[in-house]
């Protein structure tokens, strides 16, 4: 799926094209000549091969072949860790240590399911840099050395065929290598010999890439300035978008999406020098980004150790890495233990600080973990080159250091901000005060690791000043940059229980005239729908509607926001959207303070709210409409994937408050630790252009009215005659998936319900039934529901990743509002699907090996009026 599916289907275009050489070429060839011009051949050739060895194309249920040639790819990795730290520092017992930290890396653990470049480019780079150390070392021997640097340019050329960016590590640590040979001949020879082996596996792909695309190619160009206008878009934060950011797109169009290195170089230019401070303040970020989180996407559990467990593993391995890194460069010990040692344990050292430096190459671009993670086997190179110096000089200023920074790494878990607004009382001082902690807590690390350990201090005491200063001041900038850019709003979370209640206050500018519509737009979980709403002091009734619902383009979103919910074990609906709820426009006061309360009375609720420095003239909430499944993804604490709002609200006069069942609280805003100021995500939207009113629906609040179009019964008769189980249930399990017909039945839309459903500008589909587990195994199964037409097909975003079952009858419900035009004008049917496991999953690689038993009963499809706002352009309304 997605990037690894698009992979796996690239070795089965090289499959079928192998299995017909030398007859004529399939039809496909121009799809594998994009394939391989996106993805490169390095990663799926190996597998390409396995198959074709097989004599079979393969399919899904394969999967174990890839996840096997990845296993491979991470222990050949783990190999290369240990040699190199080996070469360094001449101890077995310190470099299985590296190994074996590598191996267990939970990152690395679940990269070996991951069909992605970063497997096979992070083994690659880390055997041609060993061979790079070979090579110098066997200097003395001219076959010897020419050969095993033929191997390095060998490895090296594929990886620039498997992960180009790596380009940059493996000039850094030829250049290098070279440099180390005594003479001119011996560096003309290394050269000539590297050079050589990069050229044989270069050539092929390079006349491959002639023949398949019409054009000479060297390396694969993977989108290159798309992937760089993406990655420099200060407006989103450098992160990818669904829709596709403007700036994005005007870029990407303009130099062309594909493009060469000129263009690169333009963009990158057009962009930067457009707004440099803007770009200075991404960049600063973005640096962090790279190295701060783990990579995983999932947010699996690996080895028992849940995601914030790996974060803390992995912020420990990056500071110890520091340690070895500001030891190695700037100490005297580093300077006094090395005369004992051999040339090639420094020249090890600096190949993997330089292959670790080159790793920066991605700093233009999207710059997210799993970038970084070719870097990291570096870093625990480093982590542990820092513990052995700690180990080996036993210098109480390294514990002293060690000790700091573990409790930094602890520290960096913790959000200091409510406790320091509860201690200083403004939000510009709670966050330069707990930025400059940071800072001086690693200056203090740095200062005691590389202060020297001897008696004679004066002589190298200016360097373990110098530096710490230095950080100092790059963080006092890099704070400085933050505020003049005025983007130093934080977001907290409002929990209250019912009894509690949250109010924002704003005064709407002077009118005679009554919007054509207005709206509610609340940060807020589901359970406010188990809220009651009042706008000042009258009850609102009302229906909540997540912000997709309100656009088809939007709705056209929801399928990357579903498939990465699913990935990572949430509900579609229950996933971080802005709920739009419809409100009477006669409620408002024009001209006057309009207050808005929310009152929790069944179940708790959540809003979300901004800390906002005073003077700043616009707030800067997520966006309305999109999504980014990276920032998504990579990020195990929050799970939101709205691109943050680069233009901003403009702020107006008005003021939030939190109400605890007792006593109003105008200066802290949630019961949640320490103190929350600012203002809650509470707008009020009005539509001043728009004709016609709401009013016949929202103010009929003791009316019932008639909201059914269709209702259709789903039977035994509906599915698959092995499926049929008792008097009326339905029946699924691993068995009757693999033998029956089909697991799925097409329900036709009949002409007269077409009609009506085109009559409306939203309508929800609905499927309720109950489910029961068999066998109770604890496991899941699932429905999926397919809107089928002539021009639009898409799964109804509901269609959860799994129906949780049990040993008794549960009901369960899949339903979801949708936009008519131009989505459902052409709806021809509905298909349900049951699957006996999650439905993805199960349907790209077969059932789990304890698939569930699960039966359904009383399936009801439904459709019916629903009322939800179409706002297609938030811009255009008045929000306060």
């Amino acid at each position: 799926m997605l990037d690894s599916g698009h992979f796996f289907w690239t070795v089965q275009l090289i499959c079928e094209h192998l299995k017909a050489f030398p007859g004529p070429a399939p039809a496909s060839i121009s799809y594998l000549g994009d394939a391989l011009m996106q993805d490169g051949p390095g990663l799926s050739l190996l597998p390409a091969l396995i198959f074709l060895a097989i004599g079979k194309v393969p399919v899904s249920s394969d999967w174990l072949v890839v996840a096997l040639t990845m296993c491979l790819y991470q222990a050949m990795a783990s190999t290369f860790v240990y040699l190199i730290v080996f070469k360094i520092l001449k101890s077995p017992g310190w470099a299985m240590t590296a190994g074996v930290l590598w191996a267990l890396y939970p990152p690395a653990i679940l990269n070996t399911d991951r069909f992605l470049t970063e497997g096979l480019a992070h083994m690659l780079l880390l055997a041609a840099a060993w061979l790079l150390l070979e090579s110098t070392e066997a200097s003395e021997s001219r076959m010897k050395f020419s050969v095993v640097a033929i191997f390095s340019g060998l490895l090296q050329g594929l990886l620039l065929l498997t992960k180009p960016p790596l380009l940059f590590c493996c000039l850094l640590i030829n250049a290098f290598s070279w440099s180390r040979f005594p003479s001119a001949r011996k560096r003309l020879i290394f050269a000539i010999s590297l050079v050589a082996g990069m050229v044989i596996v270069l050539t092929p792909w390079a006349l491959t890439a002639k023949a398949t695309t019409g054009h000479l190619h060297v390396i694969p160009k993977r989108c290159a300035v798309h992937n760089l206008a993406k990655g420099l878009n200060y407006e989103v934060d450098a992160w990818q978008g669904f829709p596709v950011p403007d700036l994005t797109i005007l870029y990407s169009n303009w130099f062309g999406f594909d493009s060469g290195t000129e263009e690169l170089v333009a963009v990158g230019r057009a962009i930067i020098s457009a707004r440099p401070l803007e770009s200075l303040y991404l960049a600063a970020r973005k640096f962090v980004r790279l190295f701060s989180l783990p990579w995983n996407d999932f947010n699996s559990t690996v080895l028992f150790l849940s995601p914030s467990v790996q974060v803390l593993l992995h912020r420990a391995i990056v500071l110890f890495s520091f340690l070895g890194m500001a030891f190695f460069l700037f100490s005297r010990e580093k300077r006094d233990n090395l005369r004992t040692i051999s040339k090639v344990s420094v020249s090890g050292v600096v190949v993997v600080l330089l292959a670790l430096v080159g790793h920066l190459a991605y700093m233009p671009f999207e710059a997210m973990p799993r970038y970084w993670f070719t870097g990291m086997p570096y870093m625990v190179m480093f982590a542990v080159l820092g513990a052995y110096t700690i180990r080996e000089s036993h210098s109480k200023k390294l514990l002293i250091a060690s000790s700091t920074g573990v409790f930094f790494v602890v520290l960096s878990m913790v959000d200091m901000t409510p406790l320091l607004v509860q201690l200083v009382g403004s939000v510009e001082l709670a966050m330069a005060f707990e930025f400059a902690i940071k800072a001086v807590l690693m200056s203090l690390i740095v200062g005691l690791s590389l202060f020297p350990p001897v008696r004679n201090w004066k002589a190298s005491a200016k360097i373990s000043i110098i530096l710490p200063s230095l950080l100092v001041i790059f963080s006092v900038l890099l704070l400085w940059v933050g505020i003049f850019q005025k983007r130093m709003t934080k977001e907290w979370s409002c929990r209250f229980e019912p009894g509690c209640a949250v109010s924002r206050s704003v005064k709407v500018r002077g009118s005679d005239k009554l919007p054509g519509a207005a709206y509610l737009v609340v940060d807020c979980d589901r359970e406010i729908e188990k809220a009651k709403i009042l706008l000042n002091g009258e009850p609102v009734k009302f229906e909540s509607y997540p912000v997709y619902s309100t656009s088809a383009e939007q709705f056209e979103v929801c399928n990357y926001v579903r498939f990465f919910a699913n990935t990572r074990g949430q509900q579609f609906e229950n996933m971080r959207f802005w709920r739009i709820i419809p409100i009477a426009p006669s409620l408002i006061k024009m001209g006057e303070i309009n207050t808005i309360t929310i009152e929790s009375e069944s179940k708790p609720v959540t809003v979300y709210g901004d800390y906002e420095p005073e003077g700043q003239p616009r707030r800067y909430p997520p966006r309305f409409l999109g999504f980014s499944p990276n920032k998504f993804v990579h990020d195990p604490f929050a799970a939101d994937g709205r691109l943050m709002d680069s233009i901003g609200l403009k702020v107006i006069e008005g003021s939030s408050s939190f109400f605890d069942g007792k006593s109003k609280n105008n200066s802290d805003l949630s019961p949640s630790f320490g103190c929350q100021t600012g203002e809650y995500r509470i707008f009020l939207a009005l539509d001043r252009e728009r004709e016609g009113r709401f009013d016949s629906l929202l103010e009929s609040a003791d009316t019932e009215t008639n909201r059914e179009i269709w209702k259709h019964g789903l039977g035994q008769d509906a599915f698959d005659l092995s499926m049929k189980h008792g008097t009326s249930e339905i029946r699924m399990n691993k068995s009757i998936l693999r033998f029956a017909k089909s697991n799925s039945t097409k329900v036709s839309i009949p002409a007269e319900v077409s009609r009506a459903i085109k009559a409306n500008t939203s309508v929800k589909v609905r499927l309720s039934g109950e489910i029961k587990d068999e066998r109770s195994t604890g496991l899941y199964s699932s429905i999926a529901v397919f809107i089928e037409g002539t021009k639009h097909n898409f799964v109804l975003p509901a269609s959860s990743y799994s129906i949780a079952s049990g040993d008794q009858w549960r009901n369960f419900e899949i339903s979801n509002v949708i936009p008519v035009h131009p989505l459902l004008e052409d709806m021809e049917s509905i298909s349900i699907s049951i699957f006996p496991g999650p439905w993805e999953m199960v349907a790209a690689y077969g059932c789990p090996r304890n698939a569930p038993d699960t039966l359904f009963r009383n399936l009801v499809l439904e459709v019916e009026h629903a009322e939800a706002p179409q706002i297609k352009d938030f811009r255009a309304l008045d929000i306060y």
